[in-house]
């Protein structure tokens, strides 16, 4: 390789998951560019910048998305097709009987759970814990397999994602910047006996 050419730039996300290795994105709530720039040096391998619970827009996304920059030199729409990963969200009840031609869809890379709106979506309120919501992520997961599909689902804490990767789940949805501040708010007054409004008082976003 000559002096001025440039390493090939691969997706990390993919990278990591064609590894085997977990990919671990930050949500983002809040629409504010600088507050995205910075949880972008954080260490996450990448951001899920949740559009339908939060007052993030179209316009605010594009701010935020170095529309002038891209990592491979050349034709950006060359380099985004290969680049751009393809991620399924299956959160509805009705897509279980439809899972096996989801998971076999040409071009999907990932299958991810959005297990709370799946929840609701089987009259359960949300709730993690009930056997039919297990059941359903058992099968959603066992479709992705099938498929060679790569997982992913939410995950709030250190625990839950050694627990989910034995399960085979590599890509995962991590708090919001919002949760990251009540956590690190908790860490520092807790000790002095200090706490904020209960969690029942608080929204989810």
């Amino acid at each position: 390789m000559e002096a001025n050419d440039q390493a090939v730039w691969r997706n990390p996300v993919r990278a990591r998951l064609e590894a085997g290795q977990p990919a671990f994105g930050l949500t983002i709530t809040i629409p504010s560019v600088e507050a995205a720039a910075h949880a972008a040096t954080l260490g996450f391998h990448f951001l899920w910048v949740e559009m339908e619970h939060s007052p993030i827009t179209l316009e605010t996304l594009r701010l935020g998305a170095a529309v002038r920059t891209w990592p491979m030199p050349g034709s950006y729409y060359d380099s985004a097709d290969a680049q751009v990963m393809t991620v399924c969200v299956v959160e509805e009840a009705s897509a279980l009987d439809e899972i096996d031609a989801i998971a076999g869809t040409e071009g999907v890379e990932a299958i991810f759970i959005g297990t709370s709106d799946l929840s609701f979506s089987l009259g359960l309120r949300g709730r993690q814990d009930e056997p039919a919501l297990q059941e359903a992520i058992a099968r959603i997961a066992a479709a992705a397999r099938r498929h060679g599909k790569f997982l992913g689902r939410p995950a709030g804490t250190p625990e839950q994602v050694r627990r989910y990767m034995d399960e085979g789940f590599l890509l995962f949805q991590l708090p919001t910047e919002i949760g990251l501040m009540e956590l690190g708010a908790r860490q520092l007054l807790e000790p002095l006996g200090i706490s904020g409004l209960p969690t029942g008082r608080r929204a989810l976003y």
